[in-house]
């Protein structure tokens, strides 16, 4: 039963077809209708292109409930083409339904499969003119059960309806811009009308070179709205600005001044006199060189301003301050001694005098060398002062001075005897024999 059931439904595919293969129509092969009230706002959930709430105005078409085979559309001009569709079921809520569109090939362009909540839908197709192109609403995969309406929008003719006629485009200053209508459906717009450029708006001068008292400067105006260069114009010079009369250069004793009127501007001088020179400034009296003791100073007054030297005045010698006498060479005990009187300004010697030796100092006698038992010493005297030997004599010798004998041998009948002594300050020792 099954298999003959899809044996059916392809048979009926066939022939659908082939009846609409054949028919000759420019555009569509059934008939508008008036729209109806409920089918005339898209769905809120619609997100493929409108916002919600847009009127569709002017032909809708319908393809009745149970209607077989696909429906024809033979373009007129190439380009995107909008539809709109819904289905108005009464008997099958919630039941799924399709869109497919086909080529003149057979080939699928657009397989539409939505649920009772996506109805209406608007689809975008790219078509082009002349060729033809086959469209069916679907049911449960079977030929729709339900009346479906159509609205279609190609590029040059709008089914929605159309906005206020709104700026599409600002003019500019140089370029026009536009108004016009846009369908609520597709978005195209109808309907343009022009919108003349609007010209500069000029602004603010801006000065490119200022114009000074002797040249002339120049200005430029910018376009408010654009920025556009509007044109250049030139600024006169100015012409110079008189000051009041003032000292230009100070005269003094050696050069003359001027004095005159400057442009209070630019600086430059308009006009001048000259000034005569002024007298010498003087200054006070400076001493150039100190008097000495032998030796005149001088001091002079000279011009504050040019240094010239006005007044100048001899300052007399002092004369020499004698100092304290300083000894020059010392006296001794055979040389006589100076001194000399030097000026406690400038050291020069104003008097010497000699100062006689005082002679020498003698000692007491000093042992120079110890006298021995058999040899003298010797003793001297010395000048206390210089140290100088001033008189030497012997000091006679001692002699021995011997210890007692001391028995080395006694003596016998046959022989005599020896005794020994020693002298107790060098130590020698004598011998002899004694009976």
């Amino acid at each position: 039963m099954k298999k003959w059931l899809f044996l059916c439904l392809c048979a009926l595919l066939v022939l659908g077809m082939m009846s609409i293969g054949h028919a000759d129509f420019i555009t569509l092969d059934f008939d508008p209708v008036e729209p109806l009230e409920e089918v005339v706002r898209l769905d809120p959930e619609n997100t493929s292109f409108n916002d919600a709430g847009v009127i569709l105005e002017n032909t809708f078409y319908l393809v009745p409930a149970d209607t077989k085979g696909y429906r024809k559309i033979i373009p007129s001009e190439t380009g995107t083409y909008y539809m709109y569709f819904r289905q108005l079921d009464t008997s099958h809520g919630g039941i799924n339904f399709e869109l497919r569109v086909r080529d003149k090939f057979d080939n699928e362009i657009d397989w539409w499969h939505g649920k009772e909540n996506r109805n209406p839908q608007v689809r975008e197709y790219e078509f082009k003119a002349g060729e033809t192109y086959y469209f069916a609403p679907w049911r449960y995969f079977v030929w729709t059960q339900v009346d479906t309406y159509f609205a279609i929008c190609s590029p040059s003719t709008h089914t929605g309806a159309l906005s206020e006629q709104q700026v599409m485009q600002e003019p500019t200053c140089t370029e026009p811009g536009y108004k016009a209508q846009r369908c609520l459906l597709c978005g195209g717009e109808v309907n343009k009308v022009e919108i003349p450029a609007v010209g500069h708006t000029p602004g603010e001068e801006v000065v490119s070179k200022p114009a000074t008292c002797t040249e002339e400067g120049e200005k430029y105006t910018l376009c408010a709205v654009c920025g556009a260069d509007l044109g250049s114009e030139i600024i006169p010079s100015t012409g110079h600005t008189p000051g009041e009369e003032e000292i230009l250069q100070e005269a003094t004793c050696m050069a003359q001044g001027l004095e005159g009127v400057k442009c209070t501007v630019c600086g430059e001088v308009l006009s001048q006199d000259v000034i005569p020179l002024v007298d010498h400034t003087y200054g006070m009296m400076v001493q150039v060189q100190a008097a000495g003791c032998t030796v005149a100073g001088r001091e002079e007054q000279r011009c504050t301003v040019c240094n010239t030297l006005l007044n100048s005045t001899d300052i007399p010698a002092a004369g020499h301050i004698p100092g304290m006498w300083v000894d020059i060479k010392p006296v001794t005990c055979v040389a006589d001694g100076q001194r000399a009187q030097r000026c406690s300004v400038c050291g020069e010697t104003l008097s010497t005098e000699t100062m006689p030796a005082f002679g020498h100092s003698p000692t007491e006698w000093q042992i120079t060398r110890e006298p021995g038992c058999l040899t003298n010493g010797q003793q001297e005297k010395k000048c206390a002062i210089c140290g100088a030997v001033l008189e030497t004599e012997a000091v006679p010798a001692l002699g021995h001075s011997y210890s007692e004998w001391e028995v080395v041998k006694n003596p016998s009948l046959f022989s005599e005897g020896v005794h020994k002594r020693h002298c107790v300050n060098c130590g020698e020792e004598f011998t002899e024999n004694y009976r």
